[in-house]
């Protein structure tokens, strides 16, 4: 697994969450007045469920796992749109991490053995999402589960060396408000070919068009030369 993996899952993890949350609220659990979920006053309340229903083990991994999770997104900062949702994710993961180790009954031994271990994409049955969906606001559960979302993308990206010199050229020229004639003419390549190609742009990014494109390509730095260049 790489670096960025763990932190994928417990992403992962955090768009299961949120889903639960906004389920509840769906099935007409009264939602709380709490629109900043990743704020540490938020989850001093939340892990305080967490302590009522969940086992010393559980408590334990999760703040490791949260820990490094965010220790692995501080040394993997992004630019571009990504960084506001890479922000809230990262606020969020230092705030569990925190509350938990405030929890006065916390036995911060390792876990038991025979615990189980690994990361997981999913949390427990037993917690009380009901009462945590009684802390939360709608709007708040919303944009985490966007931050989340977004993150997990961001962790899951291709790597850059999969775009040839040619696809980045065409990326930064769609960039500066080039239209497919202008690759086309300067390609000497028919416009179907153009547009063929850049599916195969799109499905290198994750993506599934030219709008998308861009927003994965200023994420991972490919346009930076561009977006820093004089009056751009």
């Amino acid at each position: 697994m790489n670096e960025l993996e763990g932190s994928a899952i417990v992403a992962e993890r955090v768009r299961w969450k949120t889903a639960v949350i906004l389920e509840a609220h769906d099935l007409s659990v009264e939602p709380g007045t709490m629109r900043e979920p990743w704020t540490l006053e938020a989850q001093r309340r939340i892990i305080s469920i967490y302590g009522m229903t969940l086992p010393n083990d559980f408590l334990v991994k999760m703040e490791r796992d949260t820990r490094v999770a965010a220790g692995v997104m501080d040394r993997n900062w992004p630019r571009g749109e990504i960084e506001r949702d890479w922000s809230i994710l990262h606020r969020f993961l230092t705030a569990v991490s925190t509350a938990i180790r405030e929890l006065p009954s916390l036995d911060q031994r390792e876990p038991t053995p025979g615990f189980r271990s690994g990361l997981q994409p999913v949390g427990p049955a037993i917690t009380r999402f009901d009462l945590i969906a009684r802390v939360l606001h709608t709007d708040g559960v919303l944009r985490l589960q966007t931050a989340a979302k977004h993150s997990l993308g961001y962790c899951r990206r291709p790597s850059f060396d999969v775009l040839t010199a040619e696809e980045l050229s065409w990326l930064k020229a769609l960039s500066g408000g080039g239209t497919v004639i202008d690759l086309a003419i300067d390609s000497h390549l028919s416009r179907r070919t153009v547009y063929r190609r850049l599916d195969i742009i799109w499905a290198k990014l994750g993506v599934d068009n030219k709008a998308q494109a861009l927003v994965a390509a200023s994420a991972m730095g490919l346009l930076d030369d561009i977006n820093s260049s004089p009056g751009g």
